[in-house]
């Protein structure tokens, strides 16, 4: 998936409200990503300015998944 199709299905997930803040420390700040099939918990690690998310495309390409970009543009 290229970055624009990327950036386009987190268009869909914010505009459908299905992105929502969660938690934030001092350390992380936690949001809850209603996906297409499942949920997925993305966390912004404030020290290491890194994102992280639990789904299938990240932990297997290490690239910013849909659910990334659309944390980013609640953050």
């Amino acid at each position: 998936m290229d970055r624009m199709n990327k950036e386009r299905k987190a268009e869909e997930i914010v505009s459908q409200k299905r992105v929502k803040k969660e938690i934030e420390t001092d350390k992380r700040v936690h949001f809850s990503v209603q996906g297409d099939t499942e949920n997925h918990l993305v966390i912004f690690d404030k020290a290491k300015n890194a994102w992280s998310c639990d789904c299938r495309y990240f932990s297997l390409q290490s690239k910013e998944c849909s659910h990334i970009f659309a944390a980013k543009m609640l953050k």
